[in-house]
């Protein structure tokens, strides 16, 4: 791309492409070295060591086969994880953590809370497509062909690995945490680790109490958790 501010002036601009490259390095580093505090020390090698990988993945793609194994990834990457990320982030904000929780939270850093719209579309909306997008890509799912090329089984169980291997990490970390929540059973260990964390408060002391006393769990009938999601207490 280029643009041209004058008949002399050029300002050379790199493609999108190339720039959402480095956009998707940052992403895995920054994630990374918030999870595991070590890495920060080790930036320059951590990048290094992301960007090499990517690179020796990128090499499979340029052999003579490279395509066929192209294709079968393509085919599986975005299958079923991309739904299936959308509806466990509705279901655990919009209904386990609570939109009204969550839109009071905002509220303390923004000064206003989540309009009634994006309530609908974070609690029933959203999730309500999401899950029929997924419904649709099960029920209308079709083993990967490359022109007349059918695959073997081997490379179509590869593809479904590749489509579910993104829940894995979702999976272990999930098992970790409710194995060292305080309880006797894992149903009490469960029933804890879906209770927000009295850790997550505002740095602000002057709101600590506030925020604790309006955060307290609440026994409510289903129609009355919807209500209080959807439109909150002020109506």
């Amino acid at each position: 791309m280029e643009t041209h501010s004058g008949p002399e002036d050029n300002l050379e601009i790199p493609d999108f492409k190339a720039i959402h490259l480095f956009a998707y390095c940052e992403v895995v580093v920054v994630a990374c070295s918030d999870r595991f505090h070590w890495l920060r020390s080790r930036r320059v090698m951590f990048v290094v060591a992301v960007c090499f990988t990517n690179f020796l993945c990128g090499m499979l793609m340029t052999t003579e086969g490279g395509i066929y194994i192209f294709q079968v990834i393509d085919w599986y990457i975005a299958a079923f994880c991309p739904a299936v990320f959308g509806l466990i982030e509705c279901f655990v904000f919009g209904w386990i953590y609570g939109l009204d929780r969550f839109s009071r939270d905002v509220r303390l850093m923004l000064g206003r809370g989540i309009p009634v719209f994006f309530r609908i579309c974070i609690g029933f909306i959203t999730p309500s497509i999401l899950l029929a997008v997924l419904v649709y890509s099960i029920t209308g799912y079709q083993p990967p062909t490359y022109g007349s090329y059918q695959y073997p089984d081997a490379a179509v169980g590869f593809g479904i690995f590749v489509s579910v291997f993104p829940l894995i990490p979702i999976i272990v970390c999930a098992f970790i945490v409710v194995k060292n929540m305080p309880g006797e059973t894992y149903k009490k260990k469960i029933t804890t680790a879906f209770r927000p964390s009295s850790k997550w408060k505002p740095a602000i002391k002057e709101l600590q109490s506030d925020y604790y006393e309006n955060g307290t769990a609440k026994q409510m009938r289903f129609f009355e958790k919807v209500k209080l999601n959807f439109i909150g207490e002020k109506f």
